[in-house]
């Protein structure tokens, strides 16, 4: 019996990295607006390590009532955000998330897909 195992290839070198952008992620709000993640599908103050906050306006590409998610998926802007945070620069919208978070190793390609037997594992 085989299971399917994804391992992510990765290079050393401090960065910024986000899960649910690593993974693809998106969140799709009660109104339908389509945003990367749950922190940007919602328009609430982040607080900071030190008591401060920053505001937090939100981020949506598109609405699930009004076009295809093909389409919000494929818009131009997102497309940017998505290309921009993969090679390393981090939205200002991103800025101060807690799920922001440094690590030394980053992404260099796609997901790999392995299979191994659970056996020999």
């Amino acid at each position: 019996m085989g299971a399917r195992l994804l391992l992510p290839t990765f290079e050393y070198g401090t960065i910024d990295i986000c899960n649910p952008m690593l993974q693809g992620g998106t969140y799709v709000a009660a109104t339908g607006d389509v945003s990367p993640c749950v922190n940007l599908g919602h328009p609430t103050p982040r607080m900071m390590p030190d008591g401060s906050t920053i505001e937090n306006s939100g981020l949506s590409f598109g609405n699930i009532n009004e076009d295809s998610y093909e389409t919000i998926w494929n818009n131009p802007s997102w497309e940017k955000f998505r290309d921009e945070f993969n090679n390393g620069i981090v939205p200002n919208a991103c800025e101060g998330c807690q799920l922001l978070r440094k690590s030394e190793f980053h992404l260099t390609e796609g997901v790999e897909t392995k299979t191994a037997d659970l056996k020999s594992v």
